[in-house]
């Protein structure tokens, strides 16, 4: 989206504080901020939609669905985070059906959709 050597990388690396990529089908526009954005200020500029799938800001949600791979090296989030309550992983030492967290294993696409229908939650933009 933002690659080194192409036009829109070089504006926002001169100091451009928005910069729009736009083909015939679709756009998008990233802007430069001085601090972190909000979950809510984003979802304020979204079109209305059904359902939102957030990735990231674990600490501005109610509850959450991690997605950790053992691949990465890093330790995953949810050991830490107590409003973490789901896992999907592909590490089955952690898939423990006696935790206090809901564990999937990746493959279980149907399972993760369904347990996201069954505890999505109504937020309330401000």
């Amino acid at each position: 989206m933002d690659t080194p050597g192409k036009d829109t990388f070089q504006h926002r690396e001169s100091g451009a504080v928005e910069v729009m990529l736009a083909t015939p089908t679709r756009w998008f526009l990233q802007h430069q901020s001085p601090t972190p954005p909000k979950l809510n200020d984003l979802l304020k500029i979204m079109k209305p939609v059904d359902v939102v799938l957030v990735e990231g800001f674990h600490v501005e949600v109610p509850a959450s669905l991690e997605v950790w791979r053992s691949t990465t090296g890093k330790e995953p989030l949810f050991v830490s985070t107590s409003h973490i309550q789901a896992v999907a992983t592909d590490s089955v030492p952690l898939l423990n059906p006696e935790a206090e967290k809901v564990f999937f294993s990746l493959n279980e696409t149907p399972s993760i959709f369904d347990y996201i229908q069954k505890n999505l939650f109504l937020w309330e933009i401000t």
